[in-house]
């Protein structure tokens, strides 16, 4: 399989596991049909959906672009060969610890909802079942996301390359 179908198939099983599978559980158990007035929602639904919609949020964030333009303008500015390796291996390193970071930040949410429910397991024993389903779902999601990241700089520059090429051959 190519780098592209796979960054692809990574990319929709990421998205299924972590919000697929997350607003499935929520809505099979927290949705209850109700001829009077529709549906309704109860308190704990409630904070489950705002979580999920938080985590959503922090996954679309890029919390590392600043250090990567360091790190771009030092590399522009580099003469030396082993400094510009240097940097690059600095480049890759950020780029895995920022995804190890993302699906971290992710997760934390949903493990601390999670820790509550133990505190106050009397209270919440449904939701404790429904928080273990979601953080087993979106940690499956994680690590399609992890697989999925260094195939993205490769379909980049795959890409870049072509581009250039045909540019070459085209003049």
């Amino acid at each position: 399989m190519s780098n592209k179908g796979k960054y692809i198939l990574y990319t929709i099983l990421d998205f299924i596991l972590t919000f697929g599978g997350t607003g499935a559980v929520v809505v099979m158990n927290y949705i209850t049909p109700d001829t009077s007035i529709g549906y309704k929602l109860s308190f704990t639904g409630v904070l489950l959906i705002v979580t999920i919609v938080l985590v959503a949020k922090n996954r679309f964030e890029h919390t590392y672009q600043n250090k990567m333009n360091d790190y771009l303008q030092a590399l522009a500015k580099a003469t030396d060969s082993a400094v510009k390796e240097q940097i690059n291996e600095s480049i890759e390193k950020l780029k895995v610890a920022n995804v190890v970071y993302q699906n971290i930040t992710t997760l934390l949410p949903i493990a601390i909802m999670l820790c509550c429910c133990y505190i106050a397991i009397d209270y919440l024993e449904e939701l404790t079942g429904v928080l273990e389903a979601c953080l087993v779902s979106m940690g499956g999601g994680a690590v399609f996301n992890i697989m999925k990241a260094p195939l993205k700089d490769k379909i980049v520059e795959e890409s870049a390359l072509k581009k250039v090429n045909k540019n070459i051959t085209g003049t």
